[in-house]
């Protein structure tokens, strides 16, 4: 009887160390997207580029200039700049959803233009992301619910995408989804973006039945000035607190 539970606890060892071995490898060879959404702040991405491509699994930066007047370009064979002020004027912040396919890569760092990860924060996206490829994690967590939408609630069910890891597919998947839901992506694109953040979130956990995940650790912060909403700030919460009333009842 020793025997076969020690046979038995051998043979799970085995299968265990054979996973982490697995794990070790696809990390080792994990090559990843960023997609910077940029808009009116280059000078934010002149400050981040280098640091963005000396993270070690990121491989290409691609760079969706929104304004035609702040258009960036790096002589680097790993960034990729895209002419996408038309879709900003169709999509707003929608536009990284749609314009994911411009990444070479199935894995894809989203980005605003006034944030990015440390190494270590990296590392622990990465390290959560080769367990679970379709799930999001990323650094700012929301509850939004038929109550409204809280930033400071203990629970969350909502990842803010513009500092986050996750995959082509997930995005593409919710994209799909977010084109069907006419309603909702008309109102986001009828309040110039606002909320497109979490009707992304909305649509993951339609899809894949299950909350996104928060990950410690520190990141950058840049310039957050004229960005991409320059409105009232409590107009702003506003708009987000009825939007998720109003998703959360649909």
């Amino acid at each position: 009887m020793v025997l076969v539970v020690l046979i038995f606890l051998l043979v799970v060892l085995f299968f265990l160390l054979k996973k982490e071995g697995n794990i070790e490898k696809f990390k080792n060879s994990l090559n990843v997207s960023c997609l910077i959404l940029s808009y009116n702040r280059p000078h934010n991405i002149k400050k981040s580029i280098e640091d963005i491509l000396k993270i070690q699994y990121i491989k290409e930066i691609v760079i969706l200039n929104g304004h035609k007047d702040y258009k960036v370009n790096f002589n680097n064979p790993k960034i990729k700049s895209i002419d996408d002020w038309e879709d900003n004027d169709k999509y707003f912040l929608l536009r990284r959803y749609k314009n994911v396919n411009y990444c070479k890569y199935d894995n894809i760092l989203l980005l605003d233009d006034d944030l990015y990860p440390t190494k270590e924060l990296m590392n622990n996206f990465v390290n959560n992301y080769v367990l679970d490829k379709d799930n999001i994690y990323g650094s700012y967590k929301r509850l939004c619910n038929s109550k409204g939408y809280f930033t400071k609630s203990k629970k969350y069910n909502y990842i803010l995408p513009g500092l986050c890891l996750t995959s082509k597919k997930v995005i593409n998947n919710i994209w799909e989804n977010i084109k069907k839901n006419k309603k909702f992506m008309n109102l986001v694109i009828e309040q110039k973006g606002n909320c497109e953040d979490l009707l992304f979130n909305y649509e993951f956990n339609k899809i894949y039945k299950k909350n996104p995940k928060y990950i410690k650790g520190e990141f950058i912060s840049l310039d957050k000035g004229n960005g991409f909403y320059t409105g009232d700030t409590k107009k702003h919460l506003e708009i987000r607190n009825n939007f998720c009333k109003q998703i959360n009842k649909s």
